[in-house]
C-alpha cells in the first residue's frame, strides 16, 4: 500500500508537463548536432574526387553481384552451380561450359524450327479414304469430231457465197478448209504448210472471210457437225433414265475447235448464264446460286451416287465420214474428261467401230480458311474467289493457262482463233491472214517457259510464260480406258465402222480426300520453342516472368537504392545518446505496472 502511494506521489509533478518538460525532468539531454570534426575537413574537392573514383570502381562489382544474384535464385537448370561461391573453380567452369552448350543447342534447334515454319507453311494430308462420290461433281465429258469440217456443207457454202469466184480462189478456199479441219492450238503450222507455195493476196473473198462465222454461224452454212449428226439423240443414259443427248450436251469452245460437252460450267450456254462456283465439293456446303438464275432449275454441276457400268453416262456417237479429200483425216472423235470448271484440254482420239469403257478415279483437295491469312507467295495457291479469270466469276488454274494462250495470240497476231472464248471486247477473230500469222509463231505457242528462273532452261528460247498459281481447292480426275472392237454382223458394215459406244463412270463408290492446312502455326512454333528451351535449359513461362522481373523491377529498385546512397552526404557526427539512469527506468516500469493494475 505504501509503495503504491509513493509511486502515485512520484507521478504527480509530471502531470501538466509537455513532452519537452518531461524529458528535462527525467534528466534526458538532447543529442548534440555539433560534428566531432569540422565539415570542411571532409568536403574538399579532392575528397569528392576520390569518392567518385571509388564509385566507378564499384560499378563492375555491383553488376557482377547482380548477375550472381540472378544465377543463385533463378529456376533455370545449372545456373546456381556457377554462382555458388563455395564451389571449386573447376566445378564452376564445368557448369558454365554445360550451360553454354545447352544455350547453343536451344538457339540452333529454335532456328531449325523457325526455318521449317517459314519455308513449309502448308502441308497436305489424307483426311479420308472413303469420301463419297456423291459429294463431288461428275466430270465434264467433251466430244469433238476429229473432222471439224463437213465437206458437203462446205460445198454448199461455196455455191452460195463464192459462186462468182475464180478457180484460184476456189482452190485456195479448199486448201484453207483442209487446214481448218485439223487445226488446233499449237498446230497452226498446218495452215502454213497448206499455204506454203500459194498466196491469197489476189483473193479478196478469202481476205474478208469471217472464219468464226464460217465454222459456227448458221446464217452462213455451218460447216462443223451438228449435235444431231454427231450423236444418237435419244440414247444418252444418265441417272437411271434416257435423255435427249442434245438437251444435256452443250456447245463448247475448246483448243480443238467447237465441240459438245456434258456437265461443263464453261460451255457456251453455261458461261453466259451461270457464273458461280459450287464449293460444296470441298467444304460440304450447299451451292450458292447467282441472283439472276432460276433456283428451280437443275443444280449444276451434276452429280451421281452410282458407280460402275450404267452408273454414269452412256451414249453412242456416229463419227462423220464427210471429210475433206485428205488421207490424214480419218473418222473418229476426240474425248476429253475434265473438271467441270476447266476449259477442256488433253483430248484422246478414238477411232470408229469401238466400244469404250472409261473408268474415272478422282482426288479432292481442299484448303482450310485459315490458310487465307498467309500471303499468296507463302501458300502458293489461289482460292476460287480470289480472281475472275476470263470473266467467269472465279479463279481456276487451267482457265488461267487458257487465258494466257489467248493473250499471247493477241500479242503476236492481234487476233483470237475462232475456238477461243473471247471475253475481251477489243479482240477480233482471226481471218486467213491471222491464221498465217499464228502459223509463223507456232513454235512460240508450243513452248512454256518455267514460272521461275531455272538454269536448265534458256531464256533465249522464245515461248509463253504463264504465271498462274495453282488452285487451293480442286477436284482432279484421272481416267483408264478399255476399248473393244464392235462385233460385225449386227447391221450395216459402214455404220458400224463409224459408230462409237461409250460408258463413262466412276470406278469406286468412294475417293480420297486431302486437306491442306498450316503445317506450322504460331501456336505450334511457340510450343516448339517452349519444348526446346524446356528440354535444354528447363525454361518455362515462369522462368521468363522471373527474367523479366530481374531485368525490370529488380534492376530499377537496385538502381534507385544506389542513386540514393550516392546523393546522401557521408559526414561523421558525434551523436551521444545517453541512456536513462537505472532509477528512471525503474520509475517507468512502476508507472506501466500501475497503469496496468488500474485498467484491471
Amino acid at each position: 500500500m505504501m509503495n503504491t502511494f509513493k509511486a502515485v506521489m512520484w507521478t504527480q509533478p509530471v502531470n501538466g508537463m509537455n513532452s519537452h518538460e518531461r524529458r528535462l525532468y527525467f534528466g534526458y539531454k538532447e543529442p548534440s548536432k555539433t560534428p566531432a570534426y569540422p565539415v570542411s575537413q571532409y568536403d574538399t574537392f579532392q575528397t569528392r574526387r576520390q569518392h567518385q573514383q571509388q564509385q566507378q570502381q564499384q560499378q563492375p562489382i555491383i553488376i557482377r553481384g547482380f548477375i550472381f544474384d540472378y544465377c543463385e535464385n533463378t529456376s533455370l537448370h545449372g545456373m546456381k552451380y556457377i554462382a555458388q561461391r563455395d564451389r571449386h573453380w573447376y566445378e564452376r567452369v564445368l557448369w558454365s561450359l554445360l550451360c553454354t552448350i545447352a544455350a547453343s543447342g536451344t538457339m540452333y534447334l529454335s532456328a531449325v524450327s523457325w526455318q521449317r515454319f517459314a519455308n513449309s507453311p502448308t502441308m497436305s494430308v489424307i483426311e479420308s479414304t472413303n469420301f463419297p462420290i456423291s459429294n463431288i461433281p461428275f466430270p465434264s465429258v467433251t466430244l469433238c469430231d476429229a473432222n471439224r469440217v463437213h465437206w458437203k456443207k462446205a460445198m454448199q457454202f461455196q455455191e452460195r457465197y463464192l459462186a462468182d469466184a475464180s478457180n484460184e480462189t476456189i482452190k485456195m478456199f479448199h486448201i484453207f478448209l483442209k487446214s481448218m479441219a485439223l487445226v488446233e492450238f499449237g498446230d497452226f503450222d498446218l495452215v502454213g504448210n497448206y499455204f506454203e507455195n500459194t498466196s491469197f493476196v489476189n483473193t479478196p473473198e478469202l481476205a474478208t472471210l469471217n472464219v468464226s462465222q464460217l465454222m459456227l454461224d448458221t446464217s452462213y452454212v455451218q460447216v462443223m457437225p451438228e449435235c444431231s449428226e454427231l450423236m444418237t439423240v435419244s440414247q444418252c443414259w444418265w441417272r437411271n433414265d434416257y435423255h435427249n443427248c442434245c438437251d444435256i450436251f452443250e456447245l463448247q469452245r475448246t483448243e480443238y475447235g467447237y465441240c459438245y460437252s456434258f456437265n461443263s460450267e464453261v460451255s457456251e450456254v453455261s458461261s453466259g448464264v451461270r457464273k458461280w462456283f459450287d464449293s460444296s465439293a470441298y467444304y460440304l456446303r450447299p451451292p450458292k446460286h447467282s441472283p439472276d438464275v432460276n433456283k428451280d432449275e437443275e443444280l449444276r454441276p451434276r452429280r451421281t451416287s452410282s458407280y460402275g457400268p450404267w452408273g454414269g453416262l452412256r451414249f453412242t456417237v456416229t463419227a462423220t465420214n464427210d471429210s475433206p479429200p485428205d488421207p490424214e483425216i480419218q473418222p473418229g472423235v476426240i474425248l476429253m474428261v475434265n473438271n467441270p470448271y476447266d476449259y477442256p484440254e488433253n483430248g484422246r482420239v478414238i477411232s470408229g467401230g469401238q466400244s469404250v469403257w472409261v473408268n474415272i478415279n478422282a482426288q479432292v483437295t481442299y484448303t482450310v480458311d485459315r490458310v487465307r491469312y498467309l500471303s499468296v507467295e507463302e501458300r502458293d495457291c489461289l482460292y476460287q474467289d480470289e480472281g475472275n479469270i476470263m470473266d467467269l466469276g472465279g479463279y481456276v488454274f487451267h482457265n488461267c493457262i487458257t487465258q494466257c494462250h489467248l493473250r499471247y495470240t493477241i500479242q503476236y497476231c492481234n487476233c483470237v482463233p475462232y475456238f477461243f472464248y473471247s471475253y475481251l471486247g477489243n479482240a477480233t477473230s482471226c481471218d486467213v491472214a491471222g491464221y498465217l500469222c499464228l502459223a509463223k509463231y507456232n513454235l512460240v505457242f508450243n513452248y512454256h517457259q518455267p514460272r521461275e528462273a531455272n538454269e536448265f532452261f534458256s531464256d533465249a528460247v522464245e515461248g509463253m510464260k504463264c504465271v498462274c498459281a495453282p488452285d487451293c481447292s480442286f477436284s482432279q480426275y484421272t481416267t483408264a480406258m478399255s476399248m473393244y472392237r464392235i462385233a460385225e454382223g449386227g447391221g450395216n458394215e459402214e455404220d458400224i465402222k463409224n459408230t462409237i459406244f461409250m460408258d463413262i463412270h466412276f470406278e469406286n463408290p468412294a475417293i480420297v480426300r486431302y486437306r491442306t492446312d498450316i503445317s506450322y502455326s504460331w501456336l505450334d512454333l511457340l510450343v516448339a520453342f517452349g519444348g526446346i528451351a524446356g528440354l535444354c535449359l528447363g525454361f518455362s513461362l515462369l522462368s521468363g516472368a522471373e527474367l523479366f522481373y530481374y531485368l525490370t523491377f529488380r534492376l530499377y529498385w537496385q538502381y534507385r537504392l544506389m542513386h540514393q546512397k550516392r546523393s546522401t552526404p557521408k559526414h561523421k557526427y558525434n551523436v551521444p545518446r545517453k541512456k536513462p539512469s537505472f532509477g528512471i527506468r525503474q520509475h517507468r516500469n512502476s508507472i506501466k505496472s500501475l497503469s496496468f493494475q488500474n485498467l484491471r
